[in-house]
């Protein structure tokens, strides 16, 4: 999942998603599908995979329990402590910012909780 995320192929991921593989394995340096998939600019991806790890938790819609600081968007930062957004700014990655901030309830980046 990872790698097919970091790479751009949303049809792998896309297949694996159908297949029940989780978007919210860690690998060795604390980031999952997400975090790569807003450091390579993919928000096609992220959002598929948001919508993936909402539904696996439940439909709940919010993901905020698997953030430590509640500013991770519901994905844990990495072992650098930075989140998917702060790949995604690093990289200069508009569309991918806003595809989380699209995500929040309230639209800030602050204490965000993801919703549908």
């Amino acid at each position: 999942m990872m790698v097919g995320a970091g790479a751009g192929h949303a049809g792998v991921v896309a297949v694996l998603l159908s297949r029940g593989a989780s978007p919210l394995k860690w690998d060795g340096g604390g980031r999952c599908a997400v975090h790569h998939a807003a450091a390579q600019g993919r928000p096609d991806i992220l959002r598929a995979l948001l919508e993936a790890a909402h539904s696996q938790a439940g439909g709940h819609g919010q993901l905020d329990n698997l953030s430590e600081n509640g500013f991770g968007f519901g994905i844990k930062p990495d072992g650098w402590r930075r989140t998917p957004l702060h790949l995604a700014a690093e990289e200069g990655h508009v569309a991918v910012i806003e595809a989380l901030l699209a995500r929040c309830v309230d639209g800030t980046v602050g204490r965000c909780r993801l919703t549908r």
